[in-house]
């Protein structure tokens, strides 16, 4: 039980049990390395991830044999240094380089080692020869690296293993991923599964259950997780994502994807990436900007110069909810600082905007066409933000959304996109009590 005792104390029996014994007259044993002083740890810029250890030692007359010097470190996690949660194991710390310095009546030494960020370190060093040694020397203050945590990468090797059918038909599916690298542990996995829209030309209705998201949090060490309930005949994107955690702040791996397919469909057709119906980080169109019609929306003009406020790979994101006014969807996109945004959403598809846009827009901060019933038709808007939220909106109906970036005069649309809203039935499967919720029968 010696490894339990600080320093080069021994583990000793006696009547009373066990404790740790200091060695006796060390100081008076000729031919033993003295003791090292000073030991402390040196930043070498917040660019490294490396440090410098460095201590000294009293000359003392020519030793018979050989010093040797070992270092030794004890480290935790966080942003703020606490006594309580340093590791009370020390452990053996390789060095990469070595250095001496005659100071006169002392010599002093430097080494370069390697540290993980976000994490607070101690280190001690003794020097050792044939004879034995005297002990460590006393413990640096903490230090930490300047170079903050990265985030960790993308959890690599996402399998999907083969599908069980159910007796109802859908599926189960296990997802398995290999451990991410990072500095600092990783805490949680964060799983998302959503429907793609069949793949056919007919993109006028789809089921509820492709308007959202299902997520799933898995925590470390785990790295699977079985997936149930999948529909049959459905393309599925997955998505995962690796956390740390450094004090109050949560640090995201960039995302990894994958298709599930249950589908038994021709094996020659081919899946639209823009049917993908939720607006993933691991998703991103094609550099050039959708386009309504041919002249309508480019990503340059005639001299091949890109269009001011134009942002390549940018999509829109959206999110139902019920407000006291109706159903209502809160759009964002990841386009952002451009200071200007022009939002249109029109009821139809894509077809709607490029109708409205020939008929000549208003030039008007806001503008807006409603039906009899006040549900939305039409609605232009100019925002300073990349986030803004339609109301009154129909049941079960297929919308467009277009935005121009920036102060761009010519037609056309730098993101565009199209999504059908929830039916009735699936607020009122949730147990809301909307008045419109409630009478979903008479809706038809």
């Amino acid at each position: 039980l010696d490894y339990k005792c600080p320093g080069v104390e021994k583990c000793c029996a006696h009547s009373c049990g066990q404790s740790c014994q200091s060695p006796q007259n060390l100081d008076k044993v000729k031919g033993l390395p003295a003791v090292p002083i000073h030991a402390m740890l040196l930043d070498k810029g917040i660019q490294y991830r490396t440090a410098l250890v460095q201590w000294e030692m009293k000359q003392e007359q020519e030793q018979a044999s050989p010093t040797y010097y070992i270092v030794e470190s004890r480290f935790h996690i966080g942003t703020s240094y606490t006594e309580h949660k340093m590791e009370n194991d020390w452990q053996l710390h390789p060095l990469i380089s070595f250095m001496q310095k005659d100071m006169g009546n002392v010599k002093r030494y430097r080494c370069e080692l390697k540290l993980k960020p976000g994490r607070w370190y101690q280190v001690r060093v003794a020097a050792i020869n044939s004879m034995g040694t005297r002990g460590f020397s006393l413990a640096s203050k903490p230090f930490q690296l300047s170079k903050k945590p990265n985030p960790p990468q993308a959890p690599k090797s996402l399998i999907i293993e083969s599908l069980e059918q159910n007796e109802n038909g859908t599926y189960d599916c296990r997802v398995s991923w290999s451990l991410s690298r990072s500095d600092l542990p990783v805490e949680k996995y964060k799983l998302s599964w959503s429907l793609y829209l069949n793949a056919t030309n007919n993109r006028s209705r789809t089921d509820n259950s492709s308007l959202f998201k299902e997520m799933a949090t898995i925590s470390a060490p785990t790295r699977y997780y079985d997936i149930r309930g999948l529909q049959p005949n459905r393309f599925y994107y997955l998505q995962i994502q690796a956390i740390s955690v450094y004090g109050r702040k949560r640090l995201k791996s960039a995302a990894n994807h994958q298709l599930v397919n249950t589908t038994v469909a021709d094996k020659g057709k081919a899946i639209n990436l823009d049917n993908l119906l939720m607006g993933d980080a691991g998703y991103r169109k094609p550099k050039t900007f959708p386009t309504l019609k041919d002249g309508m929306s480019t990503a340059s003009n005639s001299n091949g110069a890109r269009n001011v406020g134009s942002s390549s790979g940018a999509t829109i994101r959206y999110h139902f909810r019920m407000q006291k006014s109706g159903l209502a969807v809160r759009l964002s996109w990841s386009a952002k600082g451009y200071r200007r945004y022009r939002v249109q959403i029109c009821r139809g598809n894509r077809d709607c905007l490029l109708a409205r846009n020939g008929a000549g827009s208003s030039s008007s901060s806001s503008s807006s066409v409603r039906s009899t019933n006040d549900h939305l038709l039409w609605h232009d808007v100019v925002l300073r933000h990349n986030t803004y939220e339609f109301g009154k909106l129909d049941f079960d109906t297929r919308y467009t959304v277009g935005v121009r970036i920036g102060h761009r005069r010519n037609p056309g649309y730098d993101i565009v996109r199209s999504f059908v809203t929830p039916k009735c039935e699936h607020f009122r499967a949730q147990n809301q009590t909307h008045p419109l919720v409630m009478g979903c029968t008479d809706l038809g």
